[in-house]
């Protein structure tokens, strides 16, 4: 999003990735769950759990290639995902 992408678009493009995790098990991740999440995310205090998403935001826009990159992790799944 902070690339340019408009929210529905890259909500619906997250959750249908994040759906394919093998840690999600049987949940439904849908384009709202996503929003949902972002908006739970930027209401924690920023030395609270944002820190660590703020964090997360920073060092994929520090990379020389960030669409490449979000395209990794959501290809892959978060690094401390469990794989099937």
């Amino acid at each position: 999003m902070k690339k340019g992408e408009r929210l529905e678009v890259a909500a619906g493009r997250v959750a249908r990735a994040v759906a394919k995790w093998p840690n999600i098990g049987e949940q439904t991740i849908t384009g709202t769950t996503i929003k949902n999440w972002r908006e739970a995310e930027r209401g924690h205090p920023p030395a609270d759990a944002r820190s660590h998403f703020e964090k997360l935001c920073e060092h994929i826009l520090s990379r020389d290639d960030p669409k490449a990159e979000v395209e990794r992790l959501l290809r892959d799944g978060p690094p401390d995902a469990a794989k099937s």
